[in-house]
């Protein structure tokens, strides 16, 4: 060692801390025995045992443990090097043979030397080797030995000796264990890997060979097994006596594991010398504990568990043993992914490093009687040592884990850090010890594939080593209280979430083994019982409820019997049946959970792609199917029998009283009573398939009936009875087949064939069966007509003992008809409701509803239908056998729905109630002359299976279904359909739900609900309800009050069924309030109902501006008061109306938002000859902005009378063209000019900066850069009264319809440029029109009721290109233009007839189609001066087809070309 240290004098021994500081406490106690004496003499005494040894280990102060990665790793090596050869008992018991065998002969005995411990020391706590003693014999050879002393057979006396108790107990306040690892960066390990290699040539001698080191953690190629030795702590044998050893080769000592990276060589020293140690180790450093010098490496925590008063109480006696676990209380914590530790001199982490929780608990329920909390975790053994041991888990305290995608990455990188072996599968561990090759027989019900090449276990399978692992306890108690499991997507930025939670659990598993001893299980039963599961969605922090609250129980049992997965023994996988029963199960299903969980399954997927790699795709397994094996024929196997039940092989049992079930191989036989019939019932030790059923014919017994005994009846009597048979899954007699009993004639019973192509879902397998005899007298009713004794109360017709005697019954076993996976689901109930969640649809106000709001009242949750199916049943079986893989399923139940009705909210019957029953079959066979393959695949790869057929049957019957459908229902899966198709998509409108939609058009808050009930929903200004009535009892009316005015009076009742105008007025203190009500019909079943003032005020402007009205009111005191009403108006929009009388408003004035001075009063004071008058606004830049101030009485002389005023713009300009116009202003009474760019497209904009008496004169022109129009055309304010004399009558009473650009969809009246359709209200008189050609300049009125005037600039035509080519036009054979895909253009004034050209590239050559004329005679349609708000004709004027031929004429193709000629505007498009 010294020389080894001299050689690397570079290295330090660097301790680090694993336990901290801690106080720790032992109690120990022998046992105390009492010696009795029996007699005053000398004879034995009686020994009783007082109490067994204890011992109590208490660790008072906290326990901190810290355990880094490389400390593991050195653990495993060291355990690896030493108890490598303990493991194995060949090393022990037995001595290889030179041939490879391995032998024991009586002389290889292992010698004990001076310094070994005898055999058979003992601690003496409890142990059988306490009493036995130990006796060194030596021998004339000088060898000696030791061998267990005989007991005596002198007479002793002793009492409870045999067996001395002992108690252990341990406990401590807090105990905690922080994982960590060190990493070290690249220039670290570089520089040390550097001066390491160096340091070695150095130390090497000159003349050395060079030394190959073997490479870290390489997986050791395939070599066969070995025997292998002990690295450390192997003592030197050379001290053994030659005579008594085996003759044994020399050993062949393989090469030690190779040590793993960043830790020591394990090679011992050859001579320790502790002076030369010291010395060569230089100076020793002493550092702060968790502290490292510089370039160590950074420190890298992993996972931090804590245990809060954890215990553990070990009592050992004669006749019981008991282990008790309790821990109060535990904490997992993990890091954040984004830690990272910046302090390169922590060599320890601290308990603020772990910040992430992994395990949560809150405090449980106290004790009632004693009032201590409950543990977290209490776990106890029993009768461990001396019988079936039996095992109860309780967790006592609510428990949540949260295992996020990012902890299970890190649970993984823990993993992996921590057994990196585990990650290569290939290849084993470098130190792994090699097994014996005579031991590798696997246990009967083992799993594990024998090769590489084997497929996964089956879940039989799975379930079968899950099961034998738990053997020794014959039963298995678990009982749990709240229990939360959330899962949810951190990265994700809807942050999805799944949320299993439990009240309780309470669970068993029973085991049965065989008779003999050490037999493995032969029966295993899980009974599991969860109370009030409830499963939650989340979506941004909110959460719903997805599925529950229901309570549910499954019964799991596993039997290892022959069956269809397991034919040859009784070895194989388990035959798995399994019971589902739950109560009611309500499952809400709506976007949100639909959004949830499609987020989480695509994240999932994602990461389950990112984490397999792209290579491995998932394989898709059918359910409860097993991978087949190589495909073959299936042999037919049978164990016939014959005549069961009369040849001796079972048991008769006469029992009417306790009706029991029969066991194997018995027979019970119920007699007839008043409540049950006459049974014969009879079990096989495995489900067996009937092959033959013959009943010879069975005497009546009518000796108490004389007339029935001296009839000749002959078959005119019978006896109907029902062959039935037990069903696992359901749990109940079946009937199997009906028949009729005889004495004069033989009943045989016709049963399915039994042959190679049977198949499984013909026949039935089971192994109880039963005859029940119904002794009703039917039978005797229908053939007898006299008074006999038939129909009064008699002995029972027909025995079941004389029916066994006459009764044959042939059966067969076949493991293939034995169902080797069996699930049954029953529910009392299931309820399917639909919903809607509001915030994954529309957020866009209903533009059927503009310009109200919505006011958000609405439930976020609404459901709207529920498809109830009461009591289903769900019944699976699967056969399996290889290639052959049959599956069945049988569901009933009785199926109904409801859909919400928004006008109560009730529920409207959609689908009756009917029964459902279904049958589906699904069968994979090989195909018929397949060849089986025997290839083997080559490893690592797949095997490929052979190919199958599948045949599917299904079938279904239900009752006769009444479907009720009507409006409501209609309109329910109207919006339903609606809503669904918003889902994900906020920019889409809000969905209407309800039947009705109340309005409030006023300045003041309503309040509103139906009569005769409590409602009172609070509306505020602008605002809009989706209403539906709160009872269907009382009477369906309104009432209404204004929640300003402190005490609410209701106004009277009014209905809003009816579309229409009504009016309620409320009166207090003198002050009249009117309300007038509109109720407008927005479907076949919906309806907005407006509640409105008086006054209107609204905008068609595009600035916003402030109002401000003059209110002259009634005050407290009855004086009169003037108030100010100030509120701003959005551009092209209205104000709530006020809820105000004409008198008590008479002045308004107007001002530009953000200017301080207001234009002068408007007297609000309607008058028929100028209802219109000029405002100007001053505004911020100095100038007057005028605009139109219109007051407008809506019914007058009525009680629904309304004023409206309006503003607008005193000249509006249209452009027609496809490009923007330059317009020039010119005043030429004031020497200004002045420009502004109006958008084409046929776009409204108001002309800026005119004055509203002086005449302007307007001028267009493309662009800057070219030349205005020559003729200008005069404008002025004065002009509109001589379009508005030309004005047609009816436009005169069109004032109604003024409001009606405010409300509903804002679309314009006119049709979309280019204009395709024609306006067929458009009036021709109103305009007067200014010429200019090509141009068109045209004036008419705005709005009707309105004064603004419209300047309208149109060409003569329009061309349009609607087809996927550019198109050219030709005019005399010479190009005009090109016109691209898509565009719209000016075309010039065609002088003569012009043609339509298609460029073709195949020939290089312009296509022209046949020449098109634009007619202006008398016989063909004239253009029409036609003028007014609508301009432009949209309807067809003509059209002609004009064909353009491509190509060659051998190859030619004609691409036909529409022409449509409108009024002024046509378009080419193409046909195809």
């Amino acid at each position: 060692m010294a020389s080894s240290i001299r050689r690397h004098p570079e290295r330090r021994a660097i301790l680090t801390p694993i336990l901290t500081d801690f106080s720790i406490r032992i109690t120990a106690a022998p046992a105390i025995i009492y010696s009795k004496p029996v007699s005053p003499d000398n004879s034995p005494a009686e020994e009783i045992v007082v109490c067994g040894h204890s011992l109590e280990v208490n660790v008072t102060s906290g326990l901190d443990m810290f355990v880094s990665v490389s400390q593991v790793h050195l653990l495993q090596q060291l355990l690896h090097a030493n108890m490598g050869a303990a493991d194995s008992p060949d090393k022990e018991l037995s001595c290889q043979s030179p041939q490879g065998g391995r032998v024991r002969p009586p002389a290889c005995v292992e010698p004990l030397g001076a310094d070994g411990a005898p055999c058979g020391q003992d601690s003496g706590f409890g142990s059988d080797s306490a009493r036995l003693r130990i006796v060194h014999i030596d021998q004339q050879s000088g060898a000696s030995h030791h061998r267990l002393a005989r007991p005596s057979h002198q007479p002793t006396i002793t009492k409870n000796l045999s067996f001395i108790p002992v108690d252990v107990f341990l406990t401590a306040s807090r105990l905690s264990l922080m994982t960590y690892a060190v990493t070290r960066s690249l220039q670290s390990r570089s520089d040390s890997s550097e001066r390491s290699s160096l340091d070695a040539r150095q130390d090497e001698p000159q003349d050395a060979p060079p030394v190959r080191r073997p490479p870290v953690r390489r997986p050791p190629r395939q070599t066969p097994p070995r025997q292998t030795t002990s690295v450390l702590g192997r003592r030197p044998t050379s001290h053994r006596s030659p005579q008594k050893t085996c003759s044994t080769p020399t050993p062949v000592h393989p090469r030690p594991p190779p040590p793993l990276a960043g830790l020591p060589s394990l090679e011992r020293p050859s001579s320790p010398s502790r002076a030369s140690a010291r010395q060569a180790l230089g100076v020793t450093v002493v550092r702060q504990p968790g502290r490292r010098g510089p370039g160590g490496g950074l420190l890298e925590p992993l996972l931090l568990l804590q245990l809060s008063q954890p215990s553990a109480l070990l009592s050992c006696h004669q006749r019981r043993q008991r282990l008790d676990l309790s821990l109060f209380d535990l904490t997992m914590k993990g890091v954040a992914t984004d830690y990272t530790c910046l302090d390169t001199g922590k060599s320890l982490p601290e308990s603020l490093d772990y910040s992430v929780l992994w395990v949560q608990t809150v405090a449980g329920e106290v004790d009632n009687r004693t009032g201590i909390p409950p543990p977290l975790l209490s776990l106890v053994i029993r009768d461990f040592l001396n019988g079936p041991a039996e095992l109860k888990v309780a967790l006592c305290r609510p428990l949540k884990v949260n295992p996020t995608l990012a902890k299970v990455d890190q649970a993984k990188s823990f993993w992996r850090k921590i057994f990196p072996e585990s990650s290569h599968i290939c290849g084993a561990s470098p130190w792994a010890p090699q097994t014996s090759p005579r031991k590798t027989s696997s246990p009967p019900h083992s799993s594990k594939p024998s090769s590489p090449t084997a497929t996964s276990p089956s879940l039989p399978a799975r379930v079968a080593d899950a099961l034998q692992v738990l053997a020794p306890f014959h039963k298995i108690s678990l009982q749990a209280v709240e229990m939360v499991v959330v899962m949810e997507i951190e990265s994700h930025p809807a942050r999805p979430s799944l949320t299993l939670s439990v009240s309780s659990v309470t669970g068993s598993l029973s085991m049965k083994t065989g008779q003999k001893p050490f037999e493995n299980v032969r029966e295993a039963c899980v009974l599991l019982q969860f109370e009030d599961i409830l499963v939650r969605t989340g979506l941004r922090g909110r959460s719903v409820v997805f599925v529950g609250p229901f309570s549910c129980g499954a019964d799991l049992e596993a039997r290892w019997c022959r069956h269809s997965g397991s034919p040859a023994s009784d070895a194989g996988p388990p035959r798995i049946l399994l019971d589902l029963k739950g109560g009611l199960l309500q499952v809400f299903w709506g976007q949100e959970h639909c959004n949830c969980i499609t987020m989480i399954q695509e994240y999932l997927q994602t990461f389950v792609r990112q984490v397999g790699g792209a290579g491995e795709g998932p394989e898709e397994k059918p359910l409860l199917s097993q991978p087949p094996a190589s495909p073959g024929s299936r042999p037919l196997c049978c164990e016939h029998s014959s005549d069961d039940l009369r040849t001796g092989l079972f048991q008769y049992i006469q029992d009417s009283a306790s009706q029991k079930l029969p066991g194997p191989y018995e027979v019970v036989f119920y007699n007839e009573t008043e409540e049950s019939p006459g049974v014969m019932m009879w079990r096989y030790p495995q489900p067996r398939v009937l092959t033959f059923v013959r009943i010879t014919p069975v005497p009546f017994n009518t000796t108490e009936d004389p007339d029935i005994s001296t009839a000749d009846l002959g078959d005119v009597l019978q006896v109907p009875c029902s062959l039935e048979f037990w069903d696992e899954l359901k749990r109940a007699f079946v009937p199997y087949r009906d028949f009729s009993l005889s004495e004069s004639s033989v009943c045989e019973l016709t049963l399915p064939p039994l042959s190679p192509h049977t198949l499984q879902t013909d026949l039935v397998a089971s192994d109880l069966w039963r005859v029940v005899v119904n002794s009703t007298g039917d039978g005797a009713d229908e053939s007898s007509d006299s008074e006999s004794g038939s129909q009064l109360p008699c002995e029972q017709l027909v025995s079941t003992t004389a029916l066994a005697a006459c009764t044959r019954v042939d059966s067969s076993f076949l493991p293939w008809f034995v169902p080797s996976v069996g699930v049954s689901l029953r529910l009392a109930y299931l309820e399917l409701r639909l919903c809607h969640h509001l915030d994954q649809l529309g957020t866009v106000p209903s533009q059927q509803l503009r310009p109200f709001l919505p006011d958000r009242k609405f439930p976020c949750e609404q459901e709207y239908g529920v498809v109830c199916v009461q009591k289903p049943q769900v019944f699976v079986r699967q056969w399996s056998d290889g290639a052959r893989l049959g599956q069945e399923l049988h569901f009933s139940s009785t199926v109904y729905c409801h859909l919400v009705d928004y006008r109560n909210l009730t529920l409207l019957p959609l689908l009756q109630p009917f029964n459902l029953q279904g049958h589906v079959t699904n069968t994979h066979t090989p195909p018929q002359g397949h060849a089986t393959n025997t290839h083997t695949p080559p490893q690592g790869t797949r095997p490929q299976h052979a190919p199958t057929e599948l045949a599917l049957n299904c079938s279904v019957f239900m009752d006769a279904v009444q479907v009720s459908v009507g409006q409501h229902a209609i309109h329910t899966l109207d919006t339903a359909l609606q809503a669904w198709q918003q889902n994900l998509n906020p920019a889409a409108e809000e969905a209407l739900f309800s039947h009705y939609v109340i309005c409030n058009d006023t300045q003041e808050t309503l309040r509103f609900g139906q009569v005769d009930t409590d409602e009172s929903v609070v509306l505020d200004s602008g605002q809009s309800h989706q209403y539906c009535w709160r009872s269907h009892k009382s009477p369906q009316l309104l009432h209404v009050c204004i929640e300003g005015w402190g005490n609410w009076r209701w106004s009277e009742p009014f209905s809003i069924d009816n579309a229409g105008a009504l009016l309620r007025s409320i009166l207090r203190k003198g002050q009249t309030a009117t309300l007038i009500i509109k109720v407008k019909q927005l479907s076949g079943v919906q309806k907005q109902v407006i509640i409105c003032g008086r006054q209107v005020v609204c905008s068609y402007l595009s600035e916003a501006i402030e109002v401000r009205l003059v209110q002259h009111c009634v005050g407290v005191e009855g004086q009169m008061e003037m108030r100010e009403l100030q509120t701003c108006v959005e551009p092209e929009s209205k104000l709530p109306s006020y809820v105000l009388e004409e008198r008590e408003v008479t002045e308004l004035s107007v001002r530009a938002c953000g200017d301080q001075e207001w234009s002068q009063d408007v007297r609000l004071q309607h008058s028929d000859e100028n209802p219109s008058r000029v405002l100007q606004l001053p505004s911020t830049s100095g100038s007057l902005v005028s605009v139109w101030c219109t007051v407008i009485t809506l019914e007058p002389n009525s009680h629904m009378q309304q004023r409206v005023v309006v503003f607008s713009p005193l000249f509006v300009m249209r452009n027609h063209l496809p490009d923007p116009v330059l317009v020039q202003v010119e005043k030429r009474s004031l020497g200004q000019r002045e420009s502004q760019l109006i958008a084409g497209h046929g776009q409204h904009q108001a002309l800026l900066n005119v004055e509203p008496d002086i005449t302007h004169h307007l001028t267009f022109q493309a662009s800057e850069e070219k030349d205005a129009s020559h003729c200008a055309v005069p404008i002025s304010s004065a002009l509109i009264k001589q379009i508005a004399s030309r004005a047609c009558a009816e436009e005169k009473q069109c004032h109604s319809n003024i409001l009606e650009h405010f409300y509903g969809p804002k679309t314009s009246s006119q049709p979309t440029w280019p204009y395709t359709c024609r306006d067929a209200d458009r009036c021709e008189g109103n305009s007067l029109a200014q010429w200019d050609s090509p141009m068109q300049v045209r004036l008419c009125a705005w709005q009707p009721g309105l004064s603004t005037l419209l300047v309208e600039l149109l060409p003569w035509a329009l061309l349009s290109n609607r087809s996927h080519w550019d198109l050219w036009l030709f005019e005399a054979e010479s190009i005009v233009l090109q016109i691209p895909a898509g565009k719209t253009i000016v075309p010039p004034n065609f002088k003569e007839a012009f043609q339509i050209g298609l460029y073709w590239p195949h020939t290089n050559t312009v296509h022209k189609s046949a020449a098109v004329r634009l007619v202006h005679e008398l016989t063909s349609p004239r253009w029409k001066e036609v003028g007014g708000a609508e301009v432009l004709s949209l309807d067809e004027e003509g059209h002609v087809e004009a064909d353009v031929i491509l190509g060659a004429p051998a190859q030619a193709k004609v691409v036909p070309v529409l022409c449509v000629l409108h009024s002024q505007i046509w378009d080419s498009g193409s046909a195809d």
